[in-house]
């Protein structure tokens, strides 16, 4: 995908919680800027979601008793230092900053210390 000069962009809140209202400018953009079209090469994420009490009570959710496992599809990530472009037919946009860690091997019956 690639934005070009001229181009229109929404701009998000940044903090928390922008939900009420994430956009907070619209503006033209002023240099080419291009995102990556393939999907991101380790398939589906899995992740748990409310698994913070802080976090579940910042949304006024209460926590869930047993996990709450949700899917990201490879199409739907973006890296660091990336604009996450709302579409106009979006009337909300909740987005939030994942910490991901990508273990390089597998492992079994590791012990705390190693």
């Amino acid at each position: 995908v690639e934005i070009q000069p001229g181009d229109r962009v929404r701009v998000l809140a940044e903090g928390f919680p922008p939900l009420e209202n994430p956009v907070v400018d619209e503006r033209e953009v002023t240099t080419r800027k291009t995102f990556p079209t393939q999907p991101h090469p380790h398939g589906t994420l899995f992740a748990l979601g409310l698994n913070y009490a802080d976090h579940a009570s910042e949304l006024e959710f209460k926590p869930p008793e047993e996990p709450l496992v949700f899917l990201k599809a490879p199409n739907t990530l973006t890296g660091d230092n990336q604009t996450s472009v709302r579409p106009n037919n979006i009337e909300y946009m909740h987005y939030e900053a994942e910490l991901v860690v990508v273990i390089g091997k597998q492992a079994r019956n590791v012990s705390e210390a190693d």
